[in-house]
């Protein structure tokens, strides 16, 4: 769950930020750029960069238990 989460994050960053890719790839616990863009090809279907080219908006992944990472502040 927490790596789904991490990945749902940098999906955010990429579509809201200007956060280089490489950045986005170290906050989700990456060591890599390449590990990175293996993981999130796998769970998006499409390379970080592209899918911040592309506009992509869509940062949920599928979830049994439903909880996604959310931008929102909750107190």
């Amino acid at each position: 769950m927490r790596r789904r989460l991490l990945l749902e994050r940098a999906a955010w960053q990429l579509s809201s930020t200007r956060f280089p890719v490489t950045e986005i790839a170290f906050e989700a616990n990456y060591n890599s750029l390449e590990a990175f863009t293996r993981a999130f090809r796998r769970a998006f279907g499409i390379s970080p960069s592209l899918y911040r080219r592309t506009g992509c908006a869509r940062i949920h992944l599928p979830s049994a238990n439903d909880f996604h990472f959310s931008r929102e502040i909750h107190h």
